[in-house]
């Protein structure tokens, strides 16, 4: 076994995957807001009142992704795109505290 540092290590790992683990929904890439004209002859837009629309944008191997979200939709997606964040947040840490292991000369023992 290791020393106490190196154990405190594994505990602050096995807590941030256990973190990492709660984060169900995560949706990757960023929510837009635009505006834009309908179309409708006498609607309000017409005067410049643009109705407000909301995307959500991803990026991958693929290319750019633009994907409409409804008004009812919005929040739901909003709580994906910042559990994914703080999922990339705890990676972040998990991949430092690995580091630190490593660097102590602590292998996993799985």
């Amino acid at each position: 076994m290791g020393d106490k540092k190196t154990e405190s290590l594994k505990r602050k790992k096995q807590k941030a995957l256990d973190m990492l683990l709660a984060h169900d929904g995560m949706i990757r890439g960023s929510l837009v807001k635009t505006r834009k004209k309908c179309g409708r002859a006498g609607c309000r837009c017409e005067s410049g009142e643009m109705h407000p629309h909301t995307y959500l944008s991803t990026s991958g191997k693929m290319g750019n992704t633009i994907v409409y979200i409804r008004t009812e939709q919005e929040a739901a997606f909003r709580r994906g795109v910042k559990a994914y964040r703080n999922a990339v947040s705890l990676l972040d840490e998990i991949s430092r505290v690995n580091i630190e292991i490593i660097k102590r000369g602590v292998a996993d023992e799985k």
